[in-house]
């Protein structure tokens, strides 16, 4: 994960980390077997090139998102930002320290809102639920709840917002 953040650094595109790691990153323990990162959608092609000279290869692509394998079995999912809300998230990202690497992650009121689209998109991702509960019961008092709730409006959970944090 390191080396691939570095060398999108290194390239100059624009780039957070997404999905399980962050959700990691925010402070829920969860396990996770791939690296997810959400590109900027002008910069798509660099960003394959460079996951290419790292050893990935596209296993699937369309014009939203690309996942990608190493011969190791490594993995890579990327969506991309094409939509002025998409390109909001990767300038809200924030750098984060691991250790003595710095990672772009992106903002726990986005990645909550990106589980909500993945739960829209899949309602079986049961979880998403597990680690939206868990952001909203470790950062509650620093997220910004009109964010959060309007992130849940977007996608038609707002009984869903109002359950989660009556029990709290």
């Amino acid at each position: 994960m390191v080396v691939i953040a570095q060398a999108l650094t290194t390239a100059g595109i624009d780039h957070a980390l997404i999905g399980g790691l962050a959700v990691l990153v925010r402070g829920k323990s969860r396990v996770t077997f791939d690296i997810d990162f959400l590109v900027a959608a002008q910069r798509r092609e660099a960003f394959v090139d460079v996951l290419r000279q790292l050893g990935f290869e596209p296993f699937h692509e369309a014009s939203a998102f690309g996942n990608y394998m190493r011969a190791d079995g490594r993995r890579v999912d990327a969506l991309y930002a094409r939509s002025a809300l998409g390109q909001g998230m990767l300038e809200r990202a924030c750098k984060e320290s691991l250790g003595d690497v710095a990672l772009s992650v992106i903002a726990a009121e986005d990645l909550i809102g990106l589980k909500l689209q993945a739960l829209a998109n899949d309602p079986s991702r049961s979880r998403d639920w597990g680690d939206i509960r868990g952001i909203l019961d470790l950062r509650r008092d620093e997220l910004n709840m009109q964010r959060v709730r309007d992130y849940f409006g977007l996608f038609g959970f707002h009984e869903e917002l109002e359950r989660l944090l009556a029990h709290q």
